[in-house]
């Protein structure tokens, strides 16, 4: 009925030369189609109700016939109640169920272990009160659909919370109706899963109990023709569809309808495609460790780019120790492949605190060049080659480091647009469908 209701409002905006007849005939069906289907309530009393129970579904003028895909009946098949203790856990959690759906409970499961954990498809389960000695438990029904939790990765399980005391306090009672249908939504999702003709149809919740009820799909028989096949094969739906229309008079009498077969279709295909342009500059940053010390013969230290810190280490032996170290991305340096060399050494004067002469003669020395597989830490020193170092003298340098620096610019985007030529034709209507700037369809309707 939905492909129906779709039709019929295509066609309208081309019918504007038909007969006054054919115009109300058509007004009429769309407001009985209105009247069906055009809000909330009445898909569900017109569409869904009858689909699933002994209702019949109505067509347009009112003619009745049978729909239903579910059985007769709709079953509580699982009741599921919990409590926790002051620990914060639940350590109350029964479920009963309905395995067959006769009406009569066949199956109790209540666990002894704490509930810690909420998830999606199972539970984890701690030491009360705490998040320690934590185990994971996955809904695993048995081969005649009888619930339990049991041991699992905690890998395979998703969407877990914390419940107890160590994540906070009455957590399970402020969040109980969420806690509820995520226990009673995991538990059904295993059975549905394994089950061909289970289906849910209806939840309710009251208090610390939640009930689920079902239905089975087709005629409940088993071998056949169950809703569950469609899954495994999607094809085989479209299949069964065309083959019960060769005795549909309703398909019959739209398909071959004189508005049906006037409007003959035709596809033309047409292209848009956005271009940019990223531009990449890459270029050389120096940047200066400078470092000094008062007299005697070593000073090392070893700086960390990344934060701009340093640290005196042996060898040193003078006193009165200062260093300048600046800050590198270490993401933009890294994350983009580059390196981090020693350049060139120089003398550095201008140390302040410092008193006697500035000493010449020494080695500039890099220990460890800064990278990316030691984190951007380096080590540097100065050597006075003389035998006589003395607190009468002071060392200073500057070593200087080159890196690069990578920087992106986007052009202005070019739009190619193949879809002009049916755009600006009168002739005919071409809806077109850019899809994000993709190869895109036109229809002629």
């Amino acid at each position: 009925m939905r492909y129906f209701i779709t039709i019929l409002v295509a066609l309208l905006p081309c019918t504007l030369q038909a007969d006054p007849a054919s115009v109300a005939t058509a007004e009429s069906t769309v407001q009985g189609a209105m009247a069906n289907y055009g809000s909330a309530d009445a898909i569900k009393e017109n569409l869904t109700a009858p689909l699933m129970s002994d209702d019949a579904m109505k067509t347009f003028d009112g003619t009745q016939f049978s729909a239903k895909l579910g059985c007769n009946s709709s079953q509580q098949f699982l009741e599921m109640f919990i409590a926790p203790s002051a620990s914060g856990d639940i350590t109350t959690l029964q479920a009963s169920q309905d395995t067959n759906l006769d009406g009569v409970v066949d199956h109790i499961y209540a666990p002894s272990l704490p509930i810690s954990g909420v998830c999606a498809n199972g539970a984890i389960s701690c030491d009360a009160g705490t998040w320690n000695n934590c185990s994971a438990l996955a809904w695993t029904p048995s081969a005649a659909g009888e619930l339990s939790l049991a041991p699992t990765d905690l890998e395979s399980l998703g969407g877990c919370y914390c419940i107890n005391n160590s994540c906070g306090s009455g957590l399970v009672m402020g969040n109980l109706e969420k806690i509820l249908s995520d226990l009673g939504g995991g538990a059904t999702g295993s059975l549905t899963a394994q089950s061909e003709y289970l289906t849910i149809s209806e939840v309710g919740v009251s208090g610390p109990m939640i009930k689920f009820y079902a239905q089975k799909a087709g005629d409940c028989a088993t071998g056949s023709p169950l809703l569950k096949a469609y899954k495994g094969n999607p094809g085989q739906l479209s299949s069964d569809a065309f083959a019960a229309t060769s005795s549909d008079p309703t398909y019959d009498l739209i398909t071959n309808s004189p508005a049906a077969n006037a409007n003959a279709g035709d596809i033309k295909q047409c292209v848009m495609r956005r271009t940019i342009t990223v531009a990449e500059t890459v270029t050389d940053q120096f940047v200066d460790v400078r470092i000094a010390a008062q007299g005697r013969v070593y000073l090392t230290i070893e700086f960390d780019f990344k934060d701009g810190s340093w640290r005196k280490v042996s060898p040193t032996d003078g006193g009165n120790v200062q260093a300048i170290v600046p800050t590198l991305d270490h993401g933009e340096i890294c994350g983009n492949g580059l390196s981090v060399a020693a350049s060139s050494f120089h003398q550095w004067t201008g140390a302040t605190g410092m008193w006697g002469n500035y000493d010449t003669t020494v080695h500039f020395r890099v220990l460890q060049e800064p990278s990316c597989a030691n984190n951007l830490v380096g080590r540097v020193q100065i050597q006075d080659t003389t035998s006589g170092g003395n607190a009468k003298y002071w060392l200073g340098g500057r070593f200087r480091f080159k890196t690069q620096k990578v920087e992106c610019t986007l052009s202005s985007d070019a739009i190619y647009d193949g879809c002009n030529a049916y755009r600006n034709d009168t002739s005919g209507f071409y809806p077109v469908s850019t899809d994000g700037f993709k190869t895109a369809n036109s229809f002629l309707s």
